[in-house]
């Protein structure tokens, strides 16, 4: 079987991860032929098996730039290509060749982002591709819901369930050598800023947690899409602002030291399709807390403190409870890690190859 997958993003968070996981996995599986891998070479330079093949295409993510050069990039193919994988809807399609398609969240339309032109375009795109791909692939139960609400004529039988593995996140390698040194406890939250993500809610908790821990920080590492964005109006409100430190572009190996160095990780979402971090903070041995969203309940049962992501005493109230009682932390952290361990990359692997199957077997 040869696979094309569009890998363009694969230095993104979240859609990065997947991709990486998926091209890893797929490396040794002997079936796979041939893995052609649509982006720029300097991205994929980690990626040297003989099997791959890269198809240059520098287009923007989201531009009809990428419709075009992506087509041209599959005429050329041609035939040699059985598959391809999109780990995102915004495909660019080949009538030749049949695609599956992974949707990890719907959280775009949920909050409104972009002006209603754009919001518009990606609606039409979205039904587009579902009505094209063989099959779709969503990565939480709670995905697959909010999908069937979206688009509820879609064939339910073309529409899998297929977890992310994260065993992944256990082999990671950690240089504290250019962290911002802090002399003082933190508390760490990481993600893009977008507003789903709901630092703000961790700012006001920390003016009430100040009150009894008067040196407690808060560090949040994520990019910023605007400036200035709303993390940027809350800590402008507060009283606290020296003691809040945003990073951005922070490598992965400097990123691990951040993790392990926090007293705790907060992961304060309002809507989520899946959720790396608090599989990787406990793998790297911090407590996170997490908001009582559903997806959060559907990955860890009640394994994890919850909070209400809508009040700041809720979280407060867990992130004192939690400081006082390290063992609580390392019974949380324990949980976590057995949780882990049924999402790996074999299982993950064996899935999408059924899938694969079944798609071109239908050919």
């Amino acid at each position: 079987m040869n696979l094309f997958i569009d890998a363009r993003m694969i230095r993104q968070a979240g859609i990065g991860t997947y991709l990486q996981g998926l091209i890893k996995g797929l490396l040794p599986v002997s079936e796979i032929r041939k893995l052609y891998l649509g982006g720029t070479c300097d991205k994929l330079e980690n990626f040297t098996d003989r099997k791959i093949l890269v198809r240059h295409n520098m287009a923007p993510i989201y531009s009809p730039r990428e419709q075009l050069i992506g087509w041209w990039n599959m005429k050329k193919l041609g035939s040699s290509v059985d598959l391809a994988h999109y780990p995102n809807y915004n495909t660019y399609h080949n009538p030749n060749w049949p695609y599956v398609v992974t949707i990890h969240d719907l959280i775009q339309f949920q909050f409104n982002y972009g002006n209603s032109f754009k919001r518009k375009l990606a609606r039409h795109l979205l039904r587009h591709v579902l009505s094209n791909a063989r099959h779709v692939i969503c990565i939480s139960k709670v995905t697959k819901i909010t999908l069937t609400k979206f688009s509820p004529n879609l064939d339910k039988e073309k529409i899998s369930v297929v977890y992310n593995p994260v065993d992944h996140l256990k082999d990671y390698r950690t240089d504290t050598s250019n962290m911002v040194q802090l002399n003082k406890p933190y508390i760490l939250c990481v993600g893009s800023r977008k507003p789903h993500k709901n630092f703000s809610l961790v700012i006001e908790a920390l003016d009430l947690l100040n009150d009894k821990y008067p040196g407690l920080s808060l560090v949040i590492i994520g990019t910023r899409f605007r400036k200035p964005d709303y993390i940027d109006e809350a800590i402008h409100r507060r009283r606290n602002r020296s003691l809040i430190i945003l990073l951005e572009d922070v490598p992965d190996e400097e990123l691990n030291g951040y993790y392990q160095k926090a007293q705790l990780v907060i992961v304060p979402s309002l809507a989520e399709g899946f959720g790396f971090v608090p599989f990787a903070s406990a793998l790297r041995g911090t407590c996170p807390i997490i908001s009582d969203i559903p997806v959060h309940r559907e990955l860890f049962g009640d394994s994890l403190p919850f909070f209400n992501p809508h009040d700041p005493t809720s979280l407060a109230e867990r992130v004192s409870k939690l400081i006082e009682s390290p063992q609580e932390q390392s019974l949380h952290i324990e949980k976590v890690k057995t949780i882990a361990e049924k999402y790996t990359t074999e299982k993950f692997i064996y899935e999408l190859m059924d899938i694969y199957r079944s798609v071109v077997i239908k050919k």
